[in-house]
């Protein structure tokens, strides 16, 4: 979309119509801030779930054969 956005504002210039040139070119700078800005929440969110995961959890084969509600009862 962003190429898209640069043609129409250099065919918009060449024509000499300035006011749609500038609206356009605001709205790929609206468009291009909002994308960096979701960019960086993005990965301060992937930093914090990266932060939080516990790296000790036992893994399938470290687990003893319980079920969900502990161990199995004996008769």
């Amino acid at each position: 979309m962003l190429p898209l956005l640069l043609v129409a504002a250099a065919l918009t210039l060449a024509t000499g119509d300035l006011a749609d040139a500038a609206v356009i070119l605001l709205v790929i700078t609206v468009n291009t801030t909002a994308g960096y800005i979701q960019e960086v929440k993005a990965e301060h969110a992937v930093a914090a779930l990266s932060a939080g995961s516990d790296s000790t959890a036992p893994t399938p084969d470290e687990l003893s054969c319980r079920g969900p509600f502990g161990p199995p009862r004996r008769a």
